[in-house]
């Protein structure tokens, strides 16, 4: 399932979401263009972006672009199947909690941006002991649960 493209025009919207549609598409296939709409308008003011539980969720390329979500302080992946989150999730100066729980596929997460607060990444069994040691090394969270 794609999200219609008039989802795009929507700049003003604050919260979005999408939890438990498992049949959500966002990724490289070639029939995709829906996160693609990005490019042209963005979600200038979206604080808050809930994907929890989009199990076709494999990749975050198309939505680690810090420039379509400048506001975005609250993303929740939990019971996705990412197996990374790109190093652009640096550049989210607001992003301040991260929810990866149940993640099973997930093997790396690198440097956060300093604004994240909190990280819950509960039951992530794939992930590496550089990422496990990357999280706990950043000594401005205030709460990680792993």
């Amino acid at each position: 399932m794609d999200l219609p493209d008039s989802i795009y025009k929507l700049q003003h919207l604050s919260v979005l979401e999408i939890s438990h549609c498992t049949k959500l598409k966002i990724g490289r296939s070639p029939t995709y263009h829906s996160f693609g709409s990005l490019s042209e308008y963005g979600f200038l003011k979206l604080e808050y972006l809930n994907l929890n539980n989009c199990e076709n969720l494999t990749e975050l390329d198309l939505l680690m672009m810090p420039d379509y979500f400048p506001e975005l302080k609250y993303l929740y992946l939990d019971g996705t199947n990412i197996r990374m989150i790109p190093e652009s999730i640096s550049r989210f100066a607001r992003l301040r909690r991260l929810g990866i729980k149940n993640c099973m596929q997930l093997r790396k997460i690198p440097r956060l941006p300093q604004s994240i607060r909190t990280v819950c990444a509960m039951n992530c069994k794939s992930l590496n002991s550089e990422s496990l040691n990357c999280l706990l090394s950043q000594v401005s969270l205030s709460l990680l649960k792993l």
